[in-house]
């Protein structure tokens, strides 16, 4: 009896190959080769995009960071400098920002002489409490600019009712503090609410210079005095220096760059891999 055998053992390579392709005749078909070679066509398209995508991204926040450890180099600078005595409102916000200056005037008052009320800037939290922070507006002696003024912070009550500050004093006043530029594109939750300062005391959900302009309908600088000369009403004026968020911007330019490397890694290995697939084997290569 004789024994049964595969039905390609002891076959040459090249008529095993072509008995293969005679068996699966659709892997082989020019219809089967061309929809291969589209799918490494776009398989490269989608790949290089990506890279470009992400390498672009990582270049976008490498070059935050080097804004952002600028910021902070001119900052501390200046915060180190002699206090700059103004006598008006300058309008250059860059040129200010985080300058030591002294302002002469006085609160503003209304026209019959009632001091001004306060904006209660609320939502600010302090060693884990939360308060609120106490804006007032302040009169140059100079040209009359109003200027916007941080008077500092305070705590909240626990069952969130009105809080009590003190007023300023009446008369003369010589303030010392740090020009700050606030962020008038906070991220919120739904369309905040500006209410018309009315009273003593007004609660906003955040300071913006151009929300008081267009609600209070006054002329105010651009930027805003957080006041740092002492004075006796009780407020808190620790004030955060300026942010130092470079390394933040650092690691996510890392995490794009290593995103890049990843796909650019993977496509290279499939590719590899192909490629090697498609390269015939030293027992299927042709013989003399």
């Amino acid at each position: 009896m004789s024994c049964m055998r595969e039905p390609d053992e002891g076959l040459l390579p090249e008529r095993r190959s072509s008995l293969l392709m005679s068996i699966e005749p659709s892997l082989h078909s020019p219809h089967a080769v061309h929809a291969a070679r589209w799918r490494s066509a776009a398989l490269a398209v989608v790949t290089l995009a990506f890279v470009v995508l992400t390498v672009s991204l990582g270049q976008w926040q490498t070059r935050r960071a080097v804004e952002k450890a600028d910021r902070l180099a001119l900052a501390l600078e200046r915060a180190q400098a002699t206090p700059l005595e103004l006598t008006g409102a300058s309008a250059d916000v860059a040129a200010m920002a985080w300058r030591h200056v002294l302002l002469r005037g006085q609160w503003r008052a209304d026209p019959d002489g009632v001091l001004g009320g306060a904006l209660l800037i609320d939502n600010r939290i302090r060693a884990h409490r939360p308060g609120y922070e106490v804006a007032q507006l302040f009169q140059l002696d100079g040209d009359g600019s109003l200027v916007l003024v941080n008077r500092g912070w305070t705590p909240a009550r626990a069952d969130r009712g009105p809080v009590s500050v003190m007023a300023p004093e009446v008369g003369p006043t010589v303030l010392e503090g740090t020009v700050v530029v606030p962020d008038e594109h906070r991220f919120s939750v739904g369309t905040p609410v500006y209410p018309v300062p009315a009273g003593a005391l007004t609660v906003w959900p955040s300071l913006s210079v151009q929300q008081f302009e267009r609600v209070a309908g006054l002329r105010v600088a651009p930027w805003v005095l957080q006041q740092t000369s002492a004075a006796d009403d009780s407020l808190d004026r620790n004030w955060p220096g300026p942010p130092e968020d470079a390394d933040r911007h650092r690691a996510y330019a890392l995490q794009w760059y290593s995103f890049a490397a990843i796909a650019a890694g993977i496509y290279l290995t499939l590719g590899l891999r192909r490629f090697r697939r498609g390269r015939p084997s030293a027992s299927e290569s042709p013989r003399p």
